[in-house]
This record gives C-alpha cells, sequence and structure tokens, in this order.
C-alpha cells in the first residue's frame, strides 16, 4: 500500500488528538492527587499512580514534540517552495517584532543607537553587580596542602583531540588548527575578540518599554566555546583528584 503525505498527515493528526486527550487526563489526575496530598497523607495506590501517570506524561508530551516536528517536515515535502514565501514573511514579521527603535532610560527616551548600546550596556553590566572588599578571606592551602602535577593540561594542542571536540560540535567544520597553535604560543593579534558577543534584547513583555523590560541573548564566537571544549577533557580526567567528593 503506497503511504501518501496527505495520509501521513491524517495518521498524525488523530494521533496527535489522542495523545493531546491522554495528556489532559494524566494532568488533570496528577493536580486532583497533588490537591489531595495538600490534606492528607496519600495511599500507596494513589502514590502509586502518581509517579505511573507523571512518568506516562514525560513519555507522551516528548512524543507529541516528534509527531509535531514530522508533521512540520510532512509539511515542507509537500509544499516544497511555497514555504519559502511563508518563512520570509515569518522572518519578517518577527524582525519587525523585535526592533527596538527606542527604550526608556529611567524618565528619558533613548533612541540614538549608539546611546540606546550604551544604556543597554550599563544596566545589564550594573544587573551582575561589582565586587567589595571583605574583612576576612580564607586561606586554601591551609585548607587542602595537596599538590598535583598538572603540567600535561599546559602541552600543545594535538591534532587529534582538536577534531575530537570538533566532532561533538554541530556541523559546519573549519580548519582551525592554526588558531589553536597562536593560542598556545600567545601569538595572534585580535585575539581579545574571542572574549566578545554579539548580544541580542528580546521583549519580555508585547508592551516592553523599559530595558528591565528585555532578555538579553548572546552569541559567543564558535572558537572560544572549541578552545573551552577542548580543554575540557584534559581536566575532566583529574577532577576526581582535585575536587573532594564532599
Amino acid at each position: 500500500m503506497k503511504i501518501t503525505a496527505r495520509r501521513l498527515q491524517s495518521w498524525g493528526a488523530h494521533t496527535m488528538g489522542n495523545i493531546s486527550l491522554q495528556l489532559q487526563i494524566a494532568r488533570e489526575i496528577i493536580y486532583r492527587l497533588d490537591m489531595a496530598q495538600d490534606t492528607r497523607p496519600l495511599s500507596s495506590a494513589e502514590t502509586w499512580l502518581r509517579r505511573e501517570l507523571k512518568r506516562a506524561y514525560l513519555g507522551l508530551a516528548s512524543l507529541e514534540r516528534s509527531i509535531l516536528r514530522q508533521r512540520v517536515r510532512l509539511g515542507w515535502l509537500r509544499e516544497g517552495d511555497t514555504n519559502v514565501a511563508i518563512s520570509k514573511i515569518h522572518a519578517a514579521h518577527r524582525a519587525q517584532k523585535n526592533h527596538m527603535a527606542s527604550f526608556r532610560v529611567g524618565s528619558q527616551t533613548v533612541s540614538d543607537e549608539g546611546a540606546m548600546a550604551k544604556a543597554a550596556y550599563d544596566h545589564f553590566c550594573s544587573i551582575l553587580g561589582t565586587s567589595t572588599a571583605r574583612d576576612h578571606s580564607i586561606d586554601l592551602a591551609s585548607i587542602d596542602p595537596r599538590r598535583f602535577d598538572l603540567d600535561d593540561l599546559e602541552q600543545p594542542f594535538t591534532e587529534e583531540e582538536i577534531w575530537a571536540a570538533v566532532k561533538l560540535l554541530p556541523t559546519g567544520k573549519a580548519d582551525i588548527c592554526a588558531a589553536f597553535d597562536k593560542l598556545y604560543a600567545l601569538n595572534g593579534r585580535g585575539f581579545h575578540k574571542l572574549n566578545e558577543a554579539l548580544l541580542i534584547l528580546l521583549p519580555k513583555k508585547p508592551d516592553a518599554c523599559a530595558l528591565a523590560d528585555y532578555r538579553p541573548i548572546s552569541l559567543i564566537h564558535l572558537l572560544a566555546k572549541l578552545f573551552a571544549k577542548v580543554l575540557s577533557p584534559r581536566l575532566a580526567s583529574k577532577m576526581g583528584r582535585l575536587v573532594s567528593v564532599n
């Protein structure tokens, strides 16, 4: 029997209906058991039912997401290039929605791009807090007098460990061995830019107008992530001795 995209989508819609109904029932029963638990201890049968329902709920929710993704893929296969126009419209709408022509800083409205960038930088830096002088300190050497040989952590990067880290990253590889050599030799102009990130402010609510109404997200340079990912396996094998189980 030939299975068409339309038939698969119809089956998916029917299955989605059943899963959504099961999720609603499980959610309602869990809610009622939680309400009962506030006033009395649950019986062993009720405790078992609540635990099994939660386990089933997680599985059904995961299946629901998988079916939704499959339905999207089937839509792309059926509609082909017509979805490109829809994607462009969606992207344009999202860009327009997230565009900030101005925002309020205190009692003033800032609209100049340079002033907006400076105000956002100052605002989110102040949230991180500042260091203060301490009246007391801890002598770490007296707490743990052990010494460890960590010279191998400072060895030059090998091509094998670089590519082992690259394989753990998403697709899109590049020849970056030369960059690792420059990092090891501390010979490279502009390496300070690896610590920089592109920041975008996303509105927390539809009527966002002040900086506190936005949430920052950042896009960090891939090389900085890769450096950390290559160094982490070197350190991971020693963490058991460096850090106490307590």
